[in-house]
């Protein structure tokens, strides 16, 4: 009688141990990972929310945003043109050297503007910003990397697909 009980108990352990593990590697390698969804806030939210704005300020802050966004569009529009322009003659290795360099040249200029409309808008906002809330805005902008922001889109596309 002992050895039956022990017996069963050794097979009930033994089940539930495969269990276990059968769960294990299923949620690991099966299963796609459960991702929490957080409410969403733009990274803009964020920026508005850290500096600290009034209502006032936030308003004239979302409408010099607005403004710039409106202006350099056309310029970010035609350099990606530009941009594919030159993938393309680089591909199709059928365009001369001077051609892609004026090119180049033109999406240079082009940044430029943008460079200038963003100077714009920042000096606009030392208006109407207390000098740390100021000095909060550029030391975020300085430390802002658009090479980072573009590496973070691909990590998060290919996650995307991987899931």
């Amino acid at each position: 009688m002992k050895i039956k009980v022990l017996v069963g108990l050794l097979i009930f352990l033994i089940v539930l141990n495969l269990a276990t593990l059968g769960s294990y590697v299923y949620y690991r390698w099966f299963k796609p990972p459960q991702f929490v969804r957080l409410p969403r806030t733009t990274s803009k939210n964020k920026l508005e929310m850290k500096i600290g704005l009034d209502k006032t300020q936030r308003q004239k802050f979302l409408e010099l945003r607005r403004e710039f966004r409106e202006r350099a569009m056309p310029y970010f529009r035609e350099i990606r043109e530009i941009q594919q322009e030159i993938m393309d003659l680089f591909i199709s290795n059928r365009a001369d050297e001077d051609t892609i360099r004026e090119k180049y040249k033109r999406m240079i200029k082009l940044r430029n503007k943008i460079e200038e409309l963003s100077i714009e808008m920042l000096l606009d906002t030392r208006k109407f910003l207390t000098p740390l809330q100021t000095t909060f805005l550029y030391r975020y902008m300085n430390n802002f990397s658009v090479e980072k922001y573009h590496q973070n889109l691909k990590l998060n596309k290919q996650s995307r697909r991987n899931n």
